[in-house]
């Protein structure tokens, strides 16, 4: 049998250069989700924002599940003591390609990242680490219309019939 000798080098360089550059690229590795904000508009009949609302919500397995949208939608439809109702939901998630953020910059109009949700499970793609901190939610809330304080009328109908006895 033959002994083969290999001379490995102390010079470790070559394994740290490759490091450097990885790290350069880090920002632009997939990630989940951890966490997203949560933004609550309040708009008044006049169609003008009230009051912004910011609340960063922790995410389970990437998702906002239907239960714990409700109670959000319930505990923050009341604002300055009146109650507003739901008008849209809006989930901003930034799911970009590494490859399509050069022509995302050139061209942004290109993308849409809104989708309208109805109240189900929110679930958020995996992001590209550099964009986590932009993908967030909108709640819009529109005021209400009061009401006058006037009852609504019941009318009863009478029937003039009698039973036949047996």
């Amino acid at each position: 049998m033959c002994e083969i000798e290999l001379d490995i080098d102390d010079d470790d360089d070559w394994i740290k250069k490759i490091e450097e550059e990885d790290n350069l690229y880090n920002d632009f590795y997939y990630e989940k989700n951890e966490n997203v904000l949560v933004y609550y508009l309040y708009i008044n009949r006049n169609n003008e924002i009230d009051h912004i609302k910011q609340n960063n919500i922790i995410l389970t397995d990437s998702k906002i599940y239907k239960e714990k949208l409700m109670t959000m939608l319930r505990k923050n439809s009341f604002f300055n003591e009146m109650k507003y109702s739901l008008s849209s939901i809006l989930q901003y998630n930034i799911d970009l390609m590494p490859e399509d953020v050069l022509y995302y910059l050139k061209k942004p109009k290109d993308f849409t990242f809104f989708n309208r949700r109805s109240i189900s499970d929110i679930i958020w793609k995996d992001s590209i680490s550099l964009f986590q901190n932009l993908n967030c939610l909108y709640v819009v809330y529109k005021e209400r219309k009061q009401k006058k304080g006037h009852t609504k009328k019941i009318k009863i109908k009478r029937f003039n019939k009698t039973r036949k006895m047996v």
